[in-house]
C-alpha cells in the first residue's frame, strides 16, 4: 500500500490485479487486576478477588458501594487515589492490585464532645465528618485546614434552630 507502516485496524486496498497481501498482527500484552475492599463495610466491582486479565491500555471503572452510613475513605491502586468519590479508574499498563477502605464519618458536637468549633474542626477527620452546633452565637474565622467537613445547626430542618444558631464572621 501507499502506507505499509500504518497501524490502523481498519486498512482498505483497491485491487486492479492478482496480489499477495501480508498481514502481521502485533500481540497486545495482558495484565492482571486484582481488586479488593480492605476490612468490610462495602463493596468494589468489579470484584477480582484471585484477578482478572485485561488488554494493555484497558481503563476499568471502578466502583465502590458503601455500606449505609459509611463512606469511602482510601483509594490504592488506582489512576487517582486521591478521590472520595465511589466512581474510580484504573488503567491497564501492568499488574495492578485496587483495593479500597470504607470509613463511617462521625458527629463532633458543640458544645458537648467539644468546647469550641475550632476544638471540633481540629478533632475531625480529613473528610466527611460532620460539625453540629448547637443553638448559641459562636466567633468566625475558622480555619478548616483543608479539611472536607460539614459544619451544620444541631437541627437543619427547623428555621428556628437554625436562626438561632449564629456564627459572627
Amino acid at each position: 500500500t501507499e502506507d505499509d507502516l500504518s497501524k490502523e485496524p481498519v486498512k482498505t486496498i483497491t485491487m486492479i490485479a492478482d496480489v499477495n497481501v501480508t498481514v502481521e498482527f502485533e500481540k497486545i500484552p495482558l495484565y492482571q487486576l486484582r481488586t479488593e475492599v480492605i476490612g468490610a463495610n462495602g463493596t468494589i466491582s468489579p470484584y477480582h478477588r484471585r484477578s482478572e486479565f485485561y488488554p494493555d491500555g484497558t481503563i476499568v471503572t471502578l466502583i465502590a458501594t458503601p455500606d449505609k452510613t459509611y463512606g469511602i475513605d482510601k483509594w490504592t491502586g488506582t489512576d487517582d487515589d486521591t478521590l472520595w468519590t465511589t466512581t474510580n479508574t484504573v488503567t491497564m499498563n501492568s499488574d495492578k492490585a485496587v483495593t479500597v477502605l470504607f470509613r463511617q464519618p462521625r458527629a463532633l458536637h458543640v458544645p458537648g464532645q467539644y468546647r469550641t468549633i475550632s476544638d471540633a474542626i481540629n478533632a475531625a477527620y480529613d473528610h466527611g465528618d460532620k460539625v453540629i452546633v448547637s443553638a448559641g452565637t459562636y466567633p468566625g474565622g475558622y480555619d478548616f485546614m483543608g479539611k472536607a467537613i460539614t459544619v451544620a445547626s444541631e437541627h437543619p430542618d427547623d428555621p428556628a434552630s437554625v436562626a438561632a444558631t449564629i456564627i459572627d464572621c
